[in-house]
């Protein structure tokens, strides 16, 4: 059998798991329109954080998905005062199974995400400089092609996801909605082959997207959490 990697969306994941559950994750926010109060937005916040199919949590090491994670809210500017937090709900759960087989297989493993998502609406005072949205958890999967991947007290590599939320130093109405990223097909590839993976997004406002890769956040323990605010971003906005 030829030698083969998993690529999965968001993650850039290998498939073995210890003492683990998430492979990717995503933090957004929606811009619904003004506020009870002046001067306040209100937004949907959303979470995605991608679980791989098949496995039982609390067996094997396997931690069980949150159903109902905790996002901080944050002031966009040192030192990153706490805001609030609100607790998302769990709105859907649908699977991701690979749909192509590349020919250089041999064989055609089950390859399948899960994209466990939540949400919740949270009303935010308009501000200069912003907010920054965060999830953080124990328990990523181990995965051997990220960069600087750093363990967490727990022993295994934890998970943090953001939002910026930019304020008025950066747009004069304060007011945006995150690019989305559309869920496709998950891709298998064998060693030394070249393939292509659809990285699109969609955003409301019709910003320009750009992309770059990044070592990935550390999250916490199973009893340690903190917030790493030192690390660049997936999408920015030119």
């Amino acid at each position: 059998m030829k030698k083969f990697l998993f690529i999965a969306l968001f993650s850039l994941a290998a498939s073995n798991i210890f003492a683990s559950h998430i492979v990717g994750g995503e933090v957004a926010y929606i811009y619904l329109g003004p506020g009870s109060q002046p001067g306040t937005s209100r937004y949907t916040v959303m979470l995605r954080l991608f679980t791989e199919c098949g496995q039982i949590c609390g067996i094997n090491g396997v931690a069980c998905p949150p159903t109902s994670p905790l996002i901080g809210i944050f002031v966009n500017a040192s030192p990153y005062n706490r805001v609030t937090d609100i607790t998302l709900s769990l709105i859907g759960n649908p699977q991701l199974r690979l749909g192509f087989y590349p020919p250089c297989l041999d064989n055609r493993p089950e390859v399948c995400y899960q994209v466990n998502t939540y949400s919740a609406q949270v009303e935010l005072a308009d501000n200069v400089q912003g907010y920054r949205l965060a999830y953080q958890t124990c328990c990523r999967a181990a995965s051997l092609n990220v960069t600087s991947n750093a363990n967490s007290i727990s022993g295994v590599p934890g998970a943090a996801y953001e939002a910026v939320m930019p304020g008025t130093n950066v747009l004069a109405s304060g007011h945006n909605s995150t690019a989305l990223v559309n869920l496709k097909d998950t891709a298998l590839i064998c060693h030394n082959s070249a393939f292509v993976l659809e990285f699109g997004a969609f955003d409301p406002d019709g910003d320009s997207l750009s992309y770059h890769f990044i070592s990935a956040y550390d999250g916490g323990s199973l009893h340690h959490h903190r917030m790493p605010w030192d690390r660049m971003h997936l999408f920015t906005i030119r």
